[in-house]
């Protein structure tokens, strides 16, 4: 069992925009405290260091869940007249078919009502 079956799709999106916004939070703090040249409070540096620790948890459980990249346009392309040229073979040439003298060259289409 893997963490994608115990925890539902829409459950990790939220888990990993939370994660984004703290850690923008706190670069946004650290930023601010760095400009006004105030040093660095005690808690700020212990928040960084918990959330490194977790962020190599969360990268890891994000990338097993990542799909890989898609082919290219021309990939595809290519990819699919492969395909299509064993889905659709091509008939090979054969002898003329003749036509029913009868049919063509009799009264059969002359005579005959549209509406009978």
């Amino acid at each position: 069992m893997t963490l994608k079956d115990l925890i539902p799709t829409g459950a990790r999106r939220k888990v990993y925009a939370i994660f984004a916004l703290v850690g923008l939070t706190l670069s946004s703090f650290q930023v601010g405290f760095s400009a006004a040249d105030a040093g660095q409070p005690v808690w700020l540096n212990v928040a960084f260091a918990v959330f490194g620790l977790w962020a190599t948890a969360v990268g890891f459980t994000a990338r097993s869940n990542a799909f890989e990249t898609p082919e290219t346009f021309d990939a595809t392309l290519k990819r699919a007249a492969q395909e299509a040229k064993t889905a659709y073979p091509v008939v090979p040439p054969h002898e003329p078919t003749k036509a029913d003298p009868e049919r063509y060259e009799g009264d059969y289409g002359r005579n005959r009502r549209l509406n009978p």
